[in-house]
């Protein structure tokens, strides 16, 4: 089971519990020290769980991660909102077994239609909503 939590020492990161207090580790510190990755929204697809979170504002603003529930299985799938911005990966909704749909905000479009299967080429707007007359919300 993967959750968020503050040890005191890292800031909120990635945890995993097998429900035993010795099996209850920190994944990743994806915020390096004690700043706050704030991991949330999980989902998951395959092998893996996707999530948004943040590596603070020196390299990327809240975007789309994975983990596979150890430390080097945890990557940024891709900096869809490039730079410190955000793109707020939102309603992570489980399209069929292979990929996955929510909403983001590329920093030029608006918050668009997105879909995933896990890879950063695989990461793509599905349709573009004119941002003066138009959005996505509410992915069932």
């Amino acid at each position: 089971m993967l959750f968020r939590a503050n040890d005191g020492t890292n800031g909120i990161e990635l945890w995993k519990t097998d429900g035993t207090s010795e099996g209850t580790t920190l994944v990743a510190n994806i915020a390096a020290g004690t700043a706050n990755s704030n991991p949330s929204g999980f989902l998951i697809l395959g092998n893996n769980v996707y999530f948004n979170a943040t590596t603070g504002i020196t390299v990327t603003g809240s975007e789309l991660y994975k983990t596979d529930g150890t430390a080097a299985g945890t990557v940024l799938v891709k900096d869809i909102n490039t730079g410190t911005a955000s793109s707020n990966p939102q309603n992570l909704t489980k399209f069929n077994d292979s990929k996955f749909v929510f909403a983001a905000n590329d920093g030029t479009t608006g918050v668009e239609l997105y879909e995933s299967d896990g890879t950063a080429t695989g990461t793509k707007i599905i349709k573009d909503y004119p941002s003066t007359t138009g959005s996505i919300s509410d992915i069932q």
